[in-house]
Parts: C-alpha cells; structure tokens; sequence
C-alpha cells in the first residue's frame, strides 16, 4: 500500500501540493467566507439619490429641514439598492484580481507543471481581490481613507471597486516568492523525472556550453581566455534527484573588455538553458585579482640582478604568458612592478613532467630557498643604490 501511494505521489509533487493546501487553499476557504455574509444593502451601487435627496424647507424649519433629509436620503438608498449591487462589485474586483494573477502568473516559473500551485494561486488571488474591492468601497464611505470618500455615482464606485481588486497584488506578492521557491526546490525520484525538472542534466548541459564561450565565442586571436569548472556539487543518493546542483569555477583572461564579455555570456548561457529546462540559474560572479603585469622600464632596469644572482644559464627573460593569478598584481596597479618565477624543481628532474601546484603530488625544493633571498635582496640593494 505505501508503496503504491509512493509511485503514486512523487516526493517532490507531494511537497507542493501539501503546501499549496496549507498555505493557499485553508486562506482562500477563509476568504471566501468572509467574502460571502455581507448583505447588499450595505453596498448600494451609486450614493446619490435618483430625485431629490435634500429637500428644501421653509426658511426658519431648520428642524423639519434635518428630518426631512434624513428620511429623503434612506429613502433614495433603499431605492437605489439592488440585491446584484455587492455581486457586481465583487464581479469588478475578481476581474481586477484576474489580471493582476496573470501577470503574476507568468513571472512565476516552472508554472507548467503538473502541480496544483498555479490553480490555487489564481483562487486565492481572485477571492482576495473580491474581498479587497468589497472593504476598499466600505473603508471610502466610511472616510477612513483620507482624501477617497466620493462615491457619487456608479461609475465612480465600480472603477474604485477595480482599483482595490487589483490591488490585492500587494498582499499576496510574499506569497508569490514562497510559490516559486518551493517550485525551485523540487526534487524527485529518479524513477519518475518527468514529476520534476532534473538540475543534474541541466548543469551537465551548462558545463559543456560553457566551453563554447572560449572556443567559439571568443576572439583567441587577441587574447587567451580560460573558462574552468571545478566543483560539481548537487545529490546524496544514487536514486533521488536532488533539489539543485553547484557549479564553481574560474575565468582567466588578459584583456579587460573581453573579461566583462566572459561574464554575461556565461550568465545568459546559464539562464536560459535552464529556463529551456524549466529550472532557474543564479550565477554569481566575484571579481578576482587583476591581471599581473611588470612594468618594462622596470623590468629591463632590474633584469642584469636577477641574471648575476641566478647565474646567465639559469637566466630565462622571455618567460611566456601564464594564466595563473597572483594577488601581486594589486601592488602593481598603484606603482610599477616586477614579478618573476624562482625554480624548484628538484635537481635531476625534468620540469616538463614534474607535478605542478595544486597537484596532490606537488613538491618544492626547499634548496631554492636561498637564490630566492639573495635575488630579493639584491634587486632591493641595486634599486636603491640606482635611485628612481
């Protein structure tokens, strides 16, 4: 039996029908009936009398004047009332209320599928706006809303009447945003991924097109660009589909124009292929170290130290550009700088194979240690003794 039930209701299908009872259909019951008591004659359509509902007194019959208003006016109301009038007002604001959850409607993603949440978000929108337009119209008659209390004709009261039915917009939009998040966070059974929209695919299909943006997108021939993916993170069962999936990873690049064109292409990219697949993409992108340039006056000043420290067969100047990082290159966009690389490649290895940094198999020879300070210390010594 509960495995029937299981195949029955997927997990995640399960998880927004119950919160779409909890949250949407248990306020759209109390709305209905709170919506549903008021007599019509509290909502006469126009507030005006038909004739003549003030009328004139002899002049010094101030009394008989207020008596005679008084009952021209309930009188001109109770004529005026009609059993349809609180209908009609409630029609005008459920028709406000079904605009506004159209567009809403459509700004919620993922609306397509099979859940009740679309549905129940409608009803409940459509029965606030009712309510809405019903005590809008009573709070203006009662002059609660300062500057609103004109309701001389029909007209007047049923456009107020749309007004106010549209504008259960602002009480329902928290509601909106809890909607979408419980569709974004949908998961499933890997048996049935149709129930759901599965991130695993759709980050694998982000993963590959992102590699297009450097090797069909990018203009190589000005710059280099490196896009790479690093961390895969999503799942923790071979037979659930998970609620999302990370991707982390980095961009390199020399040319700063073609650094902000990496960064949108790779958001629209991510966007909308998870849009095509019913998901939502948010990709953040922190900007990281400028890029590490020496300074060639600098550098062609300071070169012979560096060559008489490290000997001329250890003396390699035409190093060739290198997509690593370094936080170095903050101090060079406030005064010229040179960086250079110092060797520690065990002796008797050969460089081209050993394992680089970040490998689990790196290793530094510490006998570099030395040539480092001497280098240091005589590029200090030299520049100093040079002046500026």
């Amino acid at each position: 039996m509960l495995k029937a039930l299981h195949r029955r209701w997927p997990p995640g299908r399960s998880r927004a029908r119950s919160w779409s009872r909890s949250r949407l259909l248990r306020p759209l019951l109390a709305l209905s009936l709170a919506a549903g008591p008021a007599g019509a004659e509290e909502m006469p359509l126009s507030a005006a009398a038909p004739g003549s509902a003030a009328a004139e007194a002899p002049q010094g019959s101030g009394a008989a004047t207020a008596t005679a208003s008084s009952v021209d006016v309930d009188q001109a109301i109770d004529e005026t009332v009609s059993s349809w009038d609180l209908g009609l007002v409630e029609l005008m604001g459920l028709v406000a209320a079904a605009v506004a959850s159209a567009f809403s409607l459509r700004k919620i993603r993922g609306t397509s599928t099979p859940y009740s949440l679309p549905v129940s978000l409608a009803g409940l929108k459509l029965a606030t706006g009712a309510l809405t337009a019903f005590l809008g119209l009573m709070l203006m008659r009662g002059n609660f809303v300062p500057g609103l209390s004109a309701l001389d004709s029909s007209a007047q009261i049923l456009a107020w009447a749309i007004v106010f039915g549209y504008s259960q917009q602002i009480f329902t939009r928290f509601i909106d945003r809890q909607a979408q998040s419980v569709l974004d966070s949908v998961g499933g059974h890997g048996a049935y991924p149709h129930a759901t929209r599965d991130p695993v695919v759709i980050a694998a299909q982000v993963v590959v097109a992102l590699q297009t943006i450097v090797s069909r997108q990018i203009d190589l021939t000005k710059a280099p660009a490196i896009v790479t993916l690093g961390i895969i993170q999503g799942g923790n069962r071979y037979n659930i589909i998970p609620e999302e999936v990370k991707l982390t990873g980095t961009i390199r690049t020399f040319d700063p124009a073609m650094r902000l064109d990496i960064h949108d292409r790779i958001k629209r990219t991510a966007e909308n292929i998870a849009e095509a697949g019913g998901a939502t993409a948010t990709v953040k992108i922190e900007f990281g170290n400028v890029v590490t340039y020496n300074d060639p006056a600098l550098t062609q000043r300071m070169g012979p130290t560096l060559k008489r420290v490290a000997g001329p067969e250890h003396w390699f100047p035409n190093g060739r550009v290198t997509t690593t990082s370094e936080d170095f290159a903050d101090y060079q966009q406030k005064v010229p700088g040179i960086f250079f690389f110092l060797g520690i490649t065990p002796k008797g290895a050969d460089p081209k194979t050993v394992a680089p940094n970040h490998s689990p198999r790196f290793f530094a020879d510490e006998a570099a240690l030395p040539v480092g300070v001497r280098a240091l210390s005589n590029l200090a010594v030299d520049y100093l003794a040079g002046g500026k």
